[in-house]
């Protein structure tokens, strides 16, 4: 393969496989970078989950970030990035979002009126739709009679799916090919096709200036590599893409502050048969306490998903609750938070991230606490389970009281699956990049 190119892309996944697509499409000579490896339909059909997950997300399935407690954070490294191992929703972003651009980060042609056309070429291309709710999702079909009587608003979740056959194996990749967020199926396919230039287990180790060219060494098998090219577009996710910058001594504001999802898992047991395992994930979402900044889905559900979930239950639970897991449901909490995370240093080999949480941050922790397990209560929920070490499980309204009482955020196991500007972009002094993407360099690269 040629090292020399006019455009090269570091990094598969949402972004960069889009950039290498648009690229392709216009006829410009481009080469895409991934450091992951590429995996077929025939992996995902003949791996269990524990040997998908260690393949398809960083560090085996869990990166940490440093703090009280730590969080396990899950980023893929696959081509496709983590879209080849997320949930396949497809929606757009808020209206006020994307009017706050203009107003509070000077940026111009991202309201809604400009994308429209964009989002629905998208959503066309990727099948968006509604999953039709039927005896294969009773896990979100279960809440919703309580919420309509409750008046407590939801939303029907649009998927990327297209012949979705309700594996509910999402997170470790579709063993069906259903799912059309894997972008490894779809964008870069249609790349390659129009003359993109791929290299896979492909690692950056340096970017550096040459002449007018910027150059980018990679190592793959041990052997490093150099390349050369006009323009670089760094896509390599919010963790990897600031670490990049800062390891190259590009700006040293980037992944200094970083925002967040917070995650827990929620458990629950019915007396009637959910069978979670035939269903997809994210089939609604509650989305009635936004303004509080904190909602509830139905998360993938397998025994491994299940189980590693609540690392608190002795042998007798998980015994217990393997007889009857198709009464078992499990649920994701999505948590808006205002504390920030951060990369380290730039001179290690690998990202280092510390988060801080804030005193308001803990107490939306406790109100969805509360919220969410009295809502799975009254729909019917016999015991709920919690990924906290001091008290696993909800049975009354009681025992609520009691866990808020007593509630300690050290003894709680959180993830992250969300993390966003890392790279901020405004026109304002405080951007990484401008509105047009440019990385606003502090130190000119040597």
């Amino acid at each position: 393969m040629n090292n020399k190119f006019k455009n090269i892309v570091i990094g598969s996944g949402a972004g960069g496989s889009v950039a290498a697509l648009e690229l392709a499409t216009k006829g410009e000579n481009v080469a895409l970078i991934e450091e992951g490896k590429e995996f077929d339909i025939n992996f995902f059909q003949n791996k269990t989950i524990a040997e998908r997950t260690q393949s398809l997300w960083r560090n085996n399935g869990i990166t940490p970030f440093l703090g009280k407690p730590p969080i396990a954070y899950v980023e893929g490294v696959a081509l496709g990035g983590t879209t080849v191992s997320n949930g396949g929703v497809l929606e757009r972003p808020n209206e006020n979002l994307l009017d706050s651009f203009f107003t509070k980060y000077n940026i111009s042609g991202y309201r809604p009126e400009d994308l429209n056309v964009i989002f629905e070429k998208i959503e066309k291309k990727l099948f968006s739709n509604q999953i039709v709710h039927n005896n294969n999702n009773l896990d979100g079909e279960i809440l919703i009679k309580n919420l309509d009587k409750n008046k407590i608003s939801y939303k029907k979740t649009f998927l990327a799916h297209k012949n979705c056959k309700n594996f509910n194996e999402c997170i470790s990749g579709c063993p069906a090919g259903a799912k059309m967020t894997n972008l490894a199926l779809t964008y870069i396919p249609e790349a390659i096709k129009k003359g993109l230039n791929l290299l896979t287990e492909s690692k950056v180790v340096k970017v550096f200036k040459e002449g007018n060219n910027i150059g980018i060494k990679i190592k793959k098998n041990s052997n490093l590599t150099s390349l050369y090219c006009e323009k670089l577009y760094i896509s390599a996710g919010a963790i990897q893409s600031p670490f990049i910058i800062l390891k190259n001594g590009l700006n040293n504001k980037a992944g200094k502050k970083i925002s967040f999802h917070l995650n827990y898992k929620i458990g629950a047991f019915f007396d009637e048969k959910i069978n979670a395992e035939k269903g997809t994930i994210h089939t609604i979402n509650i989305d009635h306490y936004k303004n509080d900044g904190f909602s509830l889905v139905p998360a993938n559900f397998k025994k491994p998903y299940f189980f590693s979930s609540f690392p608190n239950f002795n042998n007798n639970k998980i015994n217990s609750l393997e007889k009857d897991i198709d009464k078992c449901a499990l649920y994701t909490t999505e948590i808006h938070i205002k504390g920030k995370a951060k990369i380290l240093s730039g001179l290690t080999s690998t990202p280092i991230v510390k988060y801080q949480l804030e005193d308001s941050d803990l107490i939306k922790v406790k109100k969805s606490l509360k919220i969410f397990c009295e809502i799975l209560l009254e729909a019917g929920a016999k015991e709920i389970f919690l990924a906290y070490n001091k008290k696993p499980i909800i049975k009354n309204s009681n025992d609520i009281k009691n866990l808020l009482d007593e509630f300690d955020t050290k003894e709680m196991s959180y993830v992250c699956a969300h993390t966003m500007s890392s790279c901020n972009m405004s026109n304002n002094s405080d951007g990484i990049v401008d509105e047009n993407g440019y990385l606003k360099i502090i130190k000119i690269l040597s």
